[in-house]
């Protein structure tokens, strides 16, 4: 049996026409006010149901009347499919550093479980032996191994950083493959700025009372003796200038301690094995002289130990030993006051000597004349030379501006005279009669300054 409904059409302002819209159809409806009227802004005059077609049929029309967006889209007015809500809801499996969609809340949880905050990582530290600063429970260290330590107890500087004890190895970290490329960019860094180790050595071979300390030709010392107290050398009288910065020593042997200390008064400001409260790592706020020094530690017999005396930038986790080597700002520095000695011993001992042309060949009898003039400015050394073609100096002859006598009986006399610049070179001639130059007569100078 079929069944029809009927559903009321407006078509006037309070006209309606009832059809039947086929056994398919379900009741239709629409939006009525109080009084049981179509509401008109609901339902518009004019629509038309065809009474011979399904109701899903009839209506599918309208749909394709509609513009759907395929994605979310701002401003847009327009629905959007059923698949575009999905697929822009959907959340990533994976951080990307492109995408702009969330990521699910296990996916960041992973990634953040897997980082550890570098600020508590320390510098490489010896397993096995004592830490160059402190470290507190949580914190981490890169052991001489190049393995990532996770502090389990504190531990102080005088402690020994035992695996399983006060530390544990972090086998899995997201980045750790970083730390050897990172070291080796760092090397290479020490390489450009020329220097790696900052403690020069310049001590000679010696014995202090009861300790020999060897000085090797790349730097090291070899140690030897039975110390009754402890006993030092040190390598660098007159100190290092050395900049702002951080910087770990290190001596390679817990028996012989590289030192640092202010060379201005004195200060101990760093100890290799950080004893006595100096640490291994210190700071430098300003440029600042260092002088260092190796000491023996403890009075057993110490039987040819090798020291192997190093100052490091504190960044540098490589202990590896480098003789000392200038860096580019050191090296600089020396050329620069190199040059500037250059310069000083060139002015002082560099002199041209000068000739001055004679202005004339004769000197009357009696009379002062002047043979030559020096270049204007400055001091010079003036060598006065004369010889005669003809007559003698009999009674002699006095040059100026720095009077002396040549007073001979000989055809020949030479004076030494300091003068101004611009100055007359003067002859006067006591001789009862002219005399006359020889060819050979000269004046030479030389400036000064």
């Amino acid at each position: 049996m079929s069944v029809t409904k009927d559903i009321r059409i407006k078509t006037g302002a309070s006209t309606y026409d009832t059809r039947d819209i086929g056994a398919e159809a379900q009741y239709v409806d629409v939006s009525r006010d109080s009084n049981g009227d179509i509401i008109e802004d609901i339902t518009a005059p004019g629509v038309v149901v065809a009474s011979t077609e399904p109701l899903s049929e009839t209506l599918g029309g309208l749909q394709e009347k509609l513009t759907f967006d395929a994605t979310p889209t701002s401003g847009s007015n327009n629905p959007v499919t059923s698949g575009g809500i999905y697929n822009a809801i959907q959340a990533d499996a994976a951080l990307s550093p492109t995408s702009e969609k969330p990521v699910q809340n296990k996916v960041v949880t992973t990634a953040l479980g897997n980082k550890i905050d570098l600020s508590v990582i320390g510098s490489q530290e010896p397993i096995g032996d004592v830490p160059s600063v402190p470290y507190t429970t949580g914190s981490y260290l890169v052991g001489s191994d190049k393995k990532l330590y996770r502090v389990t107890q504190d531990i102080a500087i005088t402690d020994t950083i035992t695996v399983g004890t006060n530390v544990v190895e972090e086998p899995v970290v997201v980045g750790l493959d970083r730390i050897q490329p990172i070291e080796t960019e760092l090397v290479d860094v020490n390489n450009i700025a020329g220097a790696k180790n900052f403690c020069p050595n310049k001590a000679t071979t010696q014995t202090v009372t009861d300790i020999t300390f060897t000085v090797n030709s790349d730097g090291t010392v070899t140690v030897s003796g039975t110390p009754a107290a402890s006993r030092s050398i040190t390598l660098n009288d007159g100190g290092l200038m050395m900049a702002k910065g951080s910087y770990t020593l290190s001596s390679g042997t817990s028996r012989v301690v590289l030192q640092a200390k202010k060379q201005s008064d004195g200060t101990i400001i760093g100890r290799s094995d950080s004893s006595g409260g100096y640490p291994a790592t210190f700071t430098l706020a300003a440029d600042t002289s260092i002088v260092f020094t190796l000491y023996t530690s403890g009075t057993s017999a110490i039987s040819n130990i090798t020291a192997y005396p190093m100052c490091r930038m504190a960044s540098d986790p490589d202990t590896t030993y480098v003789p000392y080597a200038m860096s580019n700002r050191e090296a600089t520095s020396q050329i620069s006051n190199c040059a500037n000695s250059i310069d000083t011993i060139e002015t002082q001992i560099n002199y041209s000597i000068k000739s001055l042309t004679l202005s004339r060949s004769t000197l009357p009898a009696g009379s002062q004349v002047t043979i030559g003039t020096l270049p204007s400015g400055g001091v010079y050394l003036v060598s006065v030379n004369l010889r005669l073609q003809s007559g003698t100096f009999g009674s002699g002859i006095i040059v100026s501006p720095c009077e002396g006598i040549i007073q001979n009986n000989h055809d020949y006399g030479q004076h030494c005279l300091i003068a101004t610049g611009g100055s007359n070179i003067n002859v006067h001639n006591y001789a009862s009669s002219q005399l006359t130059l020889h060819s050979g007569s000269s004046i030479k100078y030389i400036k000064l300054k």
